[in-house]
Formats: structure tokens, C-alpha cells, sequence
């Protein structure tokens, strides 16, 4: 289906994400989690190049409202914002608006409560944008269709089937599989919805025994990322300052350190953790066939609490061996990240300003 010029989700990214419906399920994961992980193969070995860099607003025009998300295909940016009339915005490489369309409720895309979903690469290419809708798990691929001309993009619908939990992130689906982070966290989950097989792939972390049941989901609500080619799969929870690898199969790699600043032990143990500093880390991933994209919150749970934020966000550059090559601090409260790998450039949106939403750089 073609959509055609008749002119982006990220809801705040410490809301809470509701508890396991079926509890015979939840105590299954919890238990492989608690019991199954594998070891890891170890932390960066590099030592970073820290700069403090200097990033520039859009100033071509584009007006959001609230907290919107980007991607980027083929040097155009796409923004998915729940707040505006139309929720997809589509610019080119020189930032001029091309089109817009989506809207809440509407056939036929009925979207209700849609985000980004993982992004996926295969070699050089990026084929699709995925979007995931939480609310009833549709999940959608979109791409610019160049034989029509710039602006016009085709997409595919699909309705999740074969579940066995409630997904929050969708990293890699089949014919036959569905790849997720699951409700509960910690864990990846592969469905076979042909042989009704489910799998649970526990992360490695080991500071399990610390923290609350209760307190899971927050802890391991996670961003992902796939390189087909490279038959990986990346999964970085918001709170643990590790990154783990699988392959497209599930089986476990390795996971790496960029932030053993964290404390787990005694605050997250705690009831009122969420009064805690435990730093606030992944909250967005970019990949190219190049190079790992992280961003870094770098804020404190006590200081979402309270609405003070700090404007220190990090985004990380590494390579897919998992080190760190450069540390870019980026001097505001960041909340996602796409990278332009043709046009060297990368974009993030920042919390709290609907005047100037979306910051680049080029490097």
C-alpha cells in the first residue's frame, strides 16, 4: 500500500511498564533468570575518547509537541510524535519538510499507541523502519518507495500472533518467530508459533538476587538493535550499564560494561528505589555495519522524580567487538537517538522544549 503526501512515539521513557498478567508465566522467568544465566565474556577494553561536543537545533521549520522520536532511512529523518496532528513527519537530507501522515484511530493504519521498534540492518542497508503499537500489537514496516518518487512510502502490517508474553520490545520477527523483550525483562523470549515452542533467553546480569521482583520490569525495560549480517542481536536495559549480545537464534555472546557506576545491591532492594541514584542509561540505540550508537540518560532515578534534570547525556561509539571508541557528551537531557551514517550526522531529541525538540550533529 502506498501512502501517499496528505500533509514522531516515545512516551516518557521512566514510565512504568505494567506487571505479568499470568503468574504461572512470570514465576517461570523469573526463575530462568535467576538461575540460568551465563557468564560474561567481559567488559570494554578500551579507554574512551571523551569530548564534550557542540550540537546544533533545527532550525528548518519543524514545531512538535512534547517528546517526539526519530529515525533516519536513506538520509531522510523520520519523527513519530503521538502529540501532533499527523504522527509521522517525514524530511530530507537538507532538512525540508516532504510529507506527513498517520493519525490516532484512523484506518488503515489504527494506530493507538505506536513507537519505534528495534532498528534492523542487514549489511549496508537499512530496508525498513519498524514501528511496534503497544496498545494492539500491530507491528508495522515502513520504507520510501523511490520508483514513486520523494515522500511516498509503502508499508506493511502485521498483527503479533503466537504470544506467550506481553512484549515491550520487538527485536527480530519471522514468518514463524516472534524475538522480544518480554514484559517481566531480563530476558529474551523466542516464540515458534508454527511448533508452539517458546524459549527464554536470560541476560547476563548478576545482580538478580537484589533486587525486588516487583521491580524487574523497570530495571530490564530495554532498547535493541539487529544486524542481520553480522547475525547479532543487541538488547541494553535502561538501568544495568551493560550491553548483551545474542544471535538471531537467542543463544547468549557476550555482554560489556560502559557504566559500572550503578550501585544495585542496597537501593534497588530498596521500597522506595525509585528514590535512589541509581543512574539512568540506555534509553536509545543506533547501529550501523560500522558502529554500536548508545545513548546515556546519564540522570538519577531520585532526579526523574522530582523533574530535575541534568543535561548531561552521552552518547557512546563503539564497535562491534564492544569497544568503546568515543564518548560524545552531548551538554542536554536527551531522550532518542538516529544516526545518519550518509550524510555523517546524528540527531537527538531533547526533553522538555517544543521549540527547538531535535539537536544534530556532524562528525
Amino acid at each position: 500500500m502506498i501512502i501517499y503526501n496528505t500533509g514522531p512515539f516515545m512516551a516518557r521513557y521512566f514510565q512504568f511498564i505494567m506487571l505479568m498478567k499470568n503468574l504461572l508465566s512470570f514465576s517461570f522467568v523469573v526463575f530462568c533468570i535467576l538461575f540460568s544465566c551465563e557468564e560474561k565474556d567481559g567488559d570494554f577494553n578500551s579507554t574512551p575518547i571523551s569530548n564534550s561536543i557542540s550540537l546544533k537545533p533545527l532550525k528548518s521549520g519543524i514545531h512538535v509537541f512534547g517528546v517526539p522520536n526519530v529515525k533516519v532511512i536513506d538520509g531522510d529523518l523520520l519523527i513519530l510524535n503521538l502529540k501532533d496532528t499527523l504522527i509521522f513527519k517525514l524530511y530530507n537530507s537538507e532538512l525540508k519538510y516532504i510529507n506527513g501522515f498517520g493519525k490516532l484511530n484512523e484506518l488503515p493504519l489504527d494506530l493507538k499507541f505506536p513507537k519505534f521498534s528495534s532498528q534492523i540492518i542487514n549489511g549496508e542497508e537499512e530496508d525498513f523502519i519498524s514501528i511496534f503499537d503497544l496498545a494492539n500489537l500491530n507491528y508495522f514496516k515502513f520504507w520510501p518507495n523511490k520508483e514513486f518518487g520523494s515522500g511516498i512510502w509503502d508499508y506493511e502490517k502485521f498483527k503479533l500472533k503466537g504470544l506467550t508474553l506481553y512484549p515491550t520490545t520487538i527485536l527480530y520477527l519471522t514468518d514463524s518467530t516472534n524475538v522480544y523483550v518480554p514484559e517481566i525483562g531480563g530476558a529474551i523470549a523466542i516464540d515458534n508459533h508454527r511448533s508452539n515452542k517458546s524459549e527464554i533467553k536470560p541476560f547476563s546480569f548478576k545482580g538478580f538476587e537484589f533486587i525486588k521482583t516487583e521491580n524487574l520490569p523497570y530495571v530490564f525495560q530495554s532498547v535493541g538493535a539487529v544486524n542481520l549480517d553480522r547475525n547479532i542481536i543487541l538488547v541494553a536495559p535502561i538501568l544495568t550499564g551493560e550491553l548483551e549480545f545474542f544471535d538471531l537464534k537467542g543463544n547468549f555472546i557476550k555482554a560489556i560494561t560502559y557504566d559500572s557506576t550503578n550501585q544495585y545491591g542496597n537501593m534497588l532492594r530498596e521500597d522506595n528505589y525509585l528514590q535512589t541514584e541509581v543512574v539512568i542509561n540506555a534509553i536509545d540505540l543506533a547501529i550501523t555495519n560500522d558502529y554500536i550508537y548508545l545513548l546515556s540518560s546519564n540522570n538519577k532515578l531520585n532526579q526523574h522524580v522530582t523533574g530535575i534534570f541534568v543535561k548531561n547525556s552521552s552518547v557512546y561509539k563503539m564497535n562491534w567487538e564492544g569497544d568503546i571508541i568515543q564518548e560524545y557528551k552531548l551538554g542536554l537531557d536527551a531522550s532518542s537517538l538516529a544516526v545518519d551514517e550518509k550524510n555523517r550526522r546524528f540527531y537527538v531529541t531533547v526533553n522538555e522544549n517544543d521549540d527547538e525538540p531535535i539537536w544534530y550533529f556532524e562528525y
